[in-house]
This record gives C-alpha cells, structure tokens and sequence, in this order.
C-alpha cells in the first residue's frame, strides 16, 4: 500500500442504499429502480431479512442499489419464547442492514 492511500472494499459504482421502517416500499422502489421484480414484496413485515443488490442505470451510469431489512421495534413482543427468536434475527437483520450502510455512497 503506498502512503497516503486507505484500503476500500468499495468499487467504481455509486451505491444507494434504502433503509427505513417495515413496510414502507423499500423494495418495492427497489424493483422499480431495478427493472426487475428480484425483491420480494407482501403486505406481511419483516419479509426481507437480508439484503439484495441491483444495478439501475440512471442517467445512462451505473448505479447499485441495494435493498435492506426495515427496522423494527422488537420490545412489544408479547412471547418471551418468540421475543428471543425475533432478537436474534433482528440482530442479523441490523448487521446486514449496517454492513449495506457502511459500503454505501447515499
């Protein structure tokens, strides 16, 4: 590594990612960014868990696009059986969430 330079595990393409709430049509903007129906969309919450990449062509340049697990507030959950479950997936579903941020331009 020569000085001065910083290691990135980012490339050439612009990346955005969409991060918000459950079921506010993340995905489905994805799809529609996209020009394809490659994310999941239901009416039922917590349907995406991981995250998905796609490249949409805006302005004629390259753009990744990148799909994430909404945020969800886990302390209403009534079962402390189903509370542990949904904690240790929400986990996953922040850090997958997190990682797409940390490699995103917007």
């Amino acid at each position: 590594m020569r000085r001065g330079h910083r290691i990135s595990l980012r490339d050439e393409k612009f990346t955005i990612s969409l991060v918000g709430r459950p079921n506010v049509g993340k995905s489905t903007l994805f799809n529609t960014l996209i020009g394809n129906q490659d994310a999941l969309v239901d009416k039922m919450p917590g349907l995406t868990r991981d995250r998905r990449e796609g490249i949409s062509n805006m302005f004629k340049v390259p753009i990744r696009i990148v799909d994430t697990a909404g945020f969800e507030d886990i302390d209403n959950i009534e079962d402390e059986q189903e509370r542990s479950v949904n904690k240790r997936m929400m986990h996953d579903m922040i850090i997958q969430t997190r990682n797409a941020l940390l490699y995103s331009d917007l």
